[in-house]
């Protein structure tokens, strides 16, 4: 059996350790006779031990890299899933979002979403994705507590509406493959104009609100972890750019949180006498 096999075209990574030290494999489809002193043949072909030819396919990922990559993705998975805690346990506390931009969280909601419905449906690793529930909760959450005041007229009708949506979105007979790709491809712009918005306004005031120290680093850290995970386990080009623009957009908010660290503590500080 060994000598009549040949390697996938695709190595797809799995989250069972064991399928990660070497790629799928199925029986060839044919091979034929070639002389291995023929030098007009393919370097990347090798011969097994009854002299028929097979394509030696270019190796994959290193295991190594694979095993960081699952490390730091569960790290991250972790640390993401409470990356929002810092802003949303004093918005709870209070019963208010002042000082936080809605349009960002409505956008991010917005991309959080059909990431969560796409990774599903594409199996992609647990790990290169986890924390995505924890942060659409908590946008829920903020977006519930600023529209509190108009429960019947707004959240309830959100939410019926939203859960029919994520309904659809996981139903591959109503969403096909293609169409969540495309959606997929949306979320990129929906996420970078939430932190291109984010980060003109920070530049307009020279302060970044009420938005928590501590949920830009860590949403730095997670950010460039992320993106070190997609590169090297998701085989999609759309993720692997929203992954590489996403990070460097945390980069320029993390510096705007130490630019503008005396202006924001002057801001807060004004909040607190009113």
């Amino acid at each position: 059996m060994a000598d009549n096999i040949m390697a996938d075209s695709t190595f797809q990574p799995m989250v069972d350790g064991l399928s990660l030290m070497a790629p799928a494999y199925h029986a060839p489809s044919q091979q034929s006779w070639m002389d291995p002193n023929d030098k007009s043949f393919n370097s990347t072909t090798v011969f097994n031990s009854t002299g028929m030819a097979t394509q030696n396919l270019p190796s994959p990922t290193p295991t190594t890299l694979l095993l960081l990559s699952k490390l730091l993705g569960t790290v991250i998975l972790v640390l993401g899933s409470t990356l929002k805690l810092p802003s949303l346990l004093p918005i709870l506390k209070v019963q208010s979002t002042h000082g936080i931009p809605i349009a960002p969280i409505a956008l991010e909601t917005f991309g959080f979403t059909i990431g969560l419905a796409f990774n599903i449906r594409a199996g992609n690793p647990f790990t290169t994705w986890g924390e995505v529930p924890c942060l659409l909760a908590a946008n829920l959450l903020i977006l519930a507590v600023h529209w509190k005041r108009r429960p019947l007229s707004v959240v309830v009708p959100f939410l019926a509406l939203y859960a029919q949506v994520l309904r659809l979105l996981m139903n591959s007979s109503k969403v096909s493959d293609s169409m969540l790709q495309t959606l997929l491809g949306l979320t990129v712009p929906a996420f970078m104009t939430g932190s291109v918005v984010q980060i003109f306004e920070n530049w307009r005031v020279k302060h970044i609100g009420a938005i928590s120290p501590a949920t830009l680093s860590m949403g730095l850290l997670c950010g460039l972890g992320r993106m070190f995970t997609t590169l090297v386990e998701v085989d999609d080009p759309v993720a692997r750019v929203s992954a590489v623009l996403g990070a460097s957009l945390g980069v320029v908010m993390f510096w705007q949180m130490l630019a503008y660290r005396e202006n924001t503590k002057r801001f807060l500080e004004a909040g607190k006498m009113k």
